[in-house]
Formats: structure tokens, sequence, C-alpha cells
């Protein structure tokens, strides 16, 4: 017999603590996009390895990494256009600690092109007594409608949930037909 030399020393660190929940920064909750492999980003713990879910699937539509200073990206699986997806996100530390879920941040995959909004006022071959008309009429609901008169942009607006619009102009436009 005899008492062999000393073993190797191991450090290790006892971690039992879940990261904090992550925020998933963008997209917007409620927002509208056509990509249907949306990039999605947040932040959450340095370091941890972030996993965003979609619609509570238990399998991650993407997985990344958060960088030391805590923000993250990742770029969805294939999504399919013409429906609303709820993300979630999950921080998962060196110790393999998960924090709960993120907020739900909801997302509206749309491929469509709106139809061409329609102009009501002024009406065609009307006449109006100011340089500065309003112009109005219809679009898709929330949908932005830009207003050229003669090929150039007048400005830009947002039509309400109805698809009603309406813009002030805040230029002078010449006397003669447009």
């Amino acid at each position: 017999g005899g008492t062999s030399a000393q073993s190797n020393t191991n450090t290790f660190t006892v971690d039992v603590t879940a990261p904090a929940v992550p925020v998933i920064t963008s997209p917007i909750n409620g927002s509208s996009t056509n990509d249907t492999t949306p990039t999605v980003s947040g932040t959450a713990e340095a370091n941890s390895t972030v996993r965003v879910f979609v619609n509570g699937s238990l399998t991650p539509s993407c997985t990344t990494t958060a960088t030391a200073g805590g923000s993250w990206v990742c770029e969805l699986s294939a999504l399919a256009a013409g429906s609303t997806y709820s993300l979630t996100a999950r921080a998962t530390d060196a110790a393999s600690n998960v924090s709960a879920a993120s907020a739900g941040v909801n997302i509206t995959i749309d491929t469509q092109v709106p139809a061409a909004p329609v102009v009501s006022a002024p009406a065609h071959n009307s006449f109006v007594n100011t340089a500065s008309p309003t112009i109005t009429g219809t679009a898709e609901a929330n949908s932005s409608v830009n207003v050229s008169i003669d090929g150039s942009s007048v400005g830009t607006t947002t039509a309400n949930s109805s698809g009603i619009w309406s813009l002030a102009l805040s230029v002078s436009i010449a006397a003669g037909q447009h």
C-alpha cells in the first residue's frame, strides 16, 4: 500500500438562479411584416442561450446567444403568410437554468399587396378654391398612403381602422388642372 499523490483540483460554480426573463424589443407587438422569416431581437442575461418560440410551441423557431452586453438577434423559421403569431423568448444560462417566458409579442405575416387606394376628394374633374386642398379617400385599413400630385409626393398619411384617410396639404399647388 501507500497513499497516492493528491488529485487534481477542479473549480466549479453552483448557480441555481434562473436568468431574468428576456425581453423581445423587435418586432413591436401588434406589428405586421411581409417577411415570412422575420428577425427577432431583444435583451437577455449576458451570454445566455435565447430560444424564441412561436404560438407556445415546445420547439424553438430560432436559437441564438446573447452578447456580453445582453443583446440578441435571431431569424425565425419560415411562417405561413396570412396568419398572426405570438412570439415568446426564454433564456438559459451556463448552468442550464431556464428563465420564465417573456411577454408575448404578436405579429402578423401579411404578404398580400393592398389594393390601390381610392381618392374621393377632390372629386375627379372638380374645382377647388384653395391652393392647399385636403385630399381624402379610402385604402386598406391601417395602411400607409403616399399622396402624389403630378407625379410628386406631397405627403404620407395612414388609413384608420375603417380604411379612411385624409391629408391636409402643407404645400401650395399652382393654379390649373392636376
